[in-house]
């Protein structure tokens, strides 16, 4: 934590012109839209993703690229090895990903196909081919594992794929979100373990060169 909200505490002079600063770029005249990411509690492990745009008072679900207004479920039936996920609904637009959302269905399938869906992994991990708004919410959020179980098990990286996002900064993924196909988190925690999505990865290295370039040293 910075050493003088330590000092000072949240109330003091840093506090008070951090939360201001922060409230005049995020506060709630600032509030457009709001996603949420639930775990259901079943034994099945289940996901829902959806959300909420808002125009002055009146909030109205999210039109998710693919799914519409309404929320999209993802299953992770546990599997003795590997993983397997299902989404509902399951959109083929932009991006095609059902070939390597089970584990069996990937090992068995033709290469000229894996290469095919390879492609779509990586333009879904780059930033620069896809805004958030482009892109289903459930994609996304698998993406990680699925690019980690194809490097290590089906020889398919999606670093060396031509649409892969490319950066001269460190773009190793840390944190165990590409071994936990239990975590369909993209940034956070899962139990004491921190989850980093690729896309988050690439997204930071994205951000800090627009910095960069806005105000050089």
């Amino acid at each position: 934590m910075n050493p003088a909200l330590v000092a000072q505490g949240m109330e003091g002079p840093y506090g008070a012109g951090l939360r201001a600063l922060v409230l005049a770029h995020a506060g709630e005249q600032n509030l457009i839209r709001m996603t949420f990411f639930l775990r259901a509690p079943p034994k099945q492990e289940e996901w829902f993703f959806g959300g909420f745009t808002r125009e002055g008072e009146t909030m109205t679900p999210l039109d998710i690229v693919g799914v519409g207004k309404v929320n999209q479920r993802v299953d992770h039936p546990v599997t003795a090895e590997g993983y397997e996920y299902a989404f509902t609904p399951a959109p083929k637009k932009p991006e095609d990903l059902q070939l390597l959302l089970v584990t069996a269905t990937a090992k068995g399938a033709p290469p000229a196909d894996l290469q095919k869906a390879l492609g779509a992994l990586a333009r879904i991990e780059n930033p620069t081919k896809y805004g958030p708004d482009q892109l289903d919410c459930a994609g996304c959020h698998v993406a990680t594992t699925l690019s980690t179980h194809a490097k290590a098990n089906l020889a398919l990286d999606t670093a060396s794929h031509a649409d892969a996002f490319k950066s001269t900064r460190d773009l190793t993924l840390r944190g165990k979100a590409g071994s936990t196909p239990s975590s369909l988190r993209a940034f956070g925690w899962f139990a004491k373990d921190p989850m980093i999505a690729n896309r988050v990865v690439h997204e930071t290295a994205a951000v800090l060169d627009d910095l960069e370039k806005r105000f050089p040293r």
